[in-house]
C-alpha cells in the first residue's frame, strides 16, 4: 500500500513539473509573449535585456542615439543633421500583405473617371494587354471568364492624355502635353522627407506662388489619402506617405519650379520601404501595390503624372510591445561595418521590409517585418546604402544602390 501511495505521489509530482515546463515554454515561445498578461518583470521575457525597449522609450532613446552620433561615439558612422522617424503607436506588428481581389471593368472605369471625370470618352477605352479589344468586346470576354486567369488592363489614349488601369490595382496616368516636368527627369535637388529637417522649409516659386517643400508634401499626401476618389471597395487598409520630394525647374520658365514625390505605403504610421528616386528603379511585383507612387505638381493640386496608384490589405500576425532600441541598432550597424569603412548617416527610420512568401494554398503573398532602416552613404565610393536591423533579433542586412 505504501508503495502504491509513493508511486501516485511521484506521478503527481511529475505532472506538476511538466505543467510548469509547459507554462514556461508558452511564455518564451508563444506567438505573442505579451498576450493576456500584464507587462510585469515576471511576465516580460525581455525584462532583463536593457536593449529591448517600449516604443515610447525608443522615441526617447533616439535622442541618446543622436547625441552619441554627433559626438562620434559610433567610430565609423558620421551623423548628418536629421530627425529619426518613429511611429507614435505603442506597439508594432509583423504583417502579411495581400493584394486586393481583382478589379472588374466597371471598377477600372471608375478609377479612370477619377482622372478624367465627365471628359472620359468611352470610344477611346480599350483592353490594353492582349488584343486591344474595344470596351464592348472586353465586357463580353469578362462575362465569359476569359480574363479570370490573366492580368488585364483598360487603356485610354486621346489627344495628349494617356491612362492605364489594371485589374491588379496598378494605375498609370500622364498628361503628355504638359509643358514642364518630364517623368524621371527630376534630380536637380532631392529631399528625403524623413531626414531633411529644417530644409523642408525651403521656399520655391511655382506657377501659383511661393511654396515651401513641407507644404508641397502635405498637399500631395492629402490628395492621395483623402481627395483622390478611388471607390471604397477598391481600397485596402494602407495609407500613403511621401518618402522623397524632388524639385524640377519648369521648362522655359527660369526660376519657376514643380514638385515630384516618391511615396511609400504605410500601416499604422510605419512605412514600407520605397525604392525612392535615387535608385531610378520601380519594383514591379507583388510589392508594387505598396511600393512607389509618383505625383508631379506645379504648385497646386494639378497632378500631371501618376505611376502605380494601388492598394493592398495588411494583416497583423503578432504584436511587439518592445523592440530593439535605436541606440543598440546603430551599434550593431557600426559593428557590422567594421574598421575599414566610414559612412555618412542621413536618416534612421522604423519601417517595414518585405519578402515574398506563399500561403497554405500556394498563393503568393508578402511578409512584412519591422526593421530599423539606417540611410547612409559610403564615403569611399559615394554609394547609398540602406542598413536594416531586425527589431527583435538585431540581425543586420544591407542593400546598396
Amino acid at each position: 500500500m505504501k508503495k502504491k501511495t509513493l508511486l501516485i505521489a511521484v506521478a503527481f509530482l511529475l505532472l506538476v513539473v511538466a505543467a510548469g515546463i509547459a507554462v514556461s515554454l508558452q511564455k518564451t515561445n508563444g506567438n505573442d509573449p505579451y498576450a493576456d498578461s500584464p507587462d510585469t518583470e515576471e511576465n516580460d521575457p525581455y525584462a532583463d535585456n536593457p536593449d529591448m525597449v517600449t516604443l515610447e522609450e525608443a522615441r526617447s532613446d533616439a535622442d541618446v542615439m543622436m547625441e552619441k552620433g554627433r559626438n562620434g561615439e559610433y567610430r565609423n558612422l558620421v551623423f548628418q543633421d536629421f530627425t529619426p522617424v518613429i511611429t507614435e503607436e505603442d506597439q508594432i506588428s509583423p504583417l502579411i500583405v495581400r493584394n486586393l481581389p481583382p478589379r472588374d471593368i466597371d471598377t477600372q472605369l471608375k478609377v479612370m473617371k477619377t482622372f478624367f471625370g465627365d471628359e472620359l470618352d468611352l470610344d477611346y477605352v480599350h483592353e490594353g494587354n492582349y488584343l486591344g479589344d474595344d470596351l464592348e468586346t472586353a465586357r463580353k470576354k469578362e462575362k465569359q471568364g476569359e480574363y479570370e486567369e490573366r492580368r488585364f488592363s483598360l487603356c485610354y489614349h486621346k489627344d495628349e492624355y494617356h491612362a492605364e488601369v489594371s485589374s491588379t490595382h496598378d494605375a498609370h496616368w500622364i498628361d503628355l502635353g504638359y509643358i514642364g516636368i518630364e517623368p524621371y527627369d527630376y534630380l536637380d535637388q532631392t529631399y528625403y522627407a524623413g531626414a531633411a529637417d529644417g530644409s523642408l522649409a525651403d521656399v520655391y516659386l511655382t506657377r501659383t506662388g511661393e511654396m515651401p517643400v513641407k507644404e508641397a508634401i502635405e498637399q500631395i499626401e492629402t490628395y492621395l489619402n483623402e481627395d483622390l476618389p478611388i471607390p471604397d471597395k477598391d481600397k485596402g487598409n494602407l495609407d500613403t506617405r511621401v518618402f522623397e520630394v524632388a524639385l524640377e525647374e519648369l521648362e522655359d520658365e527660369d526660376g519657376v519650379y514643380g514638385f515630384a514625390a516618391a511615396t511609400a505605403r504605410e500601416y499604422k504610421g510605419v512605412p514600407f520601404e520605397s525604392a525612392g528616386m535615387r535608385s531610378s528603379v520601380i519594383v514591379s511585383s507583388g510589392t508594387d501595390s505598396i511600393e512607389l507612387t509618383e505625383a508631379f505638381l506645379e504648385g497646386n493640386n494639378q497632378v500631371t503624372f501618376f505611376q502605380y496608384i494601388s492598394d493592398a490589405e495588411a494583416e497583423a500576425t503578432d504584436t511587439y510591445k518592445k523592440i530593439l532600441s535605436p541606440e543598440r541598432a546603430l551599434a550593431n550597424v557600426s559593428e557590422e561595418i567594421g574598421e575599414a569603412s566610414q559612412y555618412d548617416v542621413w536618416g534612421v527610420e522604423l519601417m517595414y521590409k518585405l519578402r515574398e512568401s506563399k500561403d497554405e494554398n500556394g498563393k503568393v503573398q508578402e511578409e512584412a517585418s519591422p526593421k530599423w532602416m539606417v540611410l547612409a552613404t559610403n564615403r569611399t565610393d559615394g554609394r547609398e546604402t540602406r542598413f536594416f536591423v531586425d527589431v527583435i533579433t538585431g540581425e543586420v542586412t544591407s542593400r546598396s544602390f
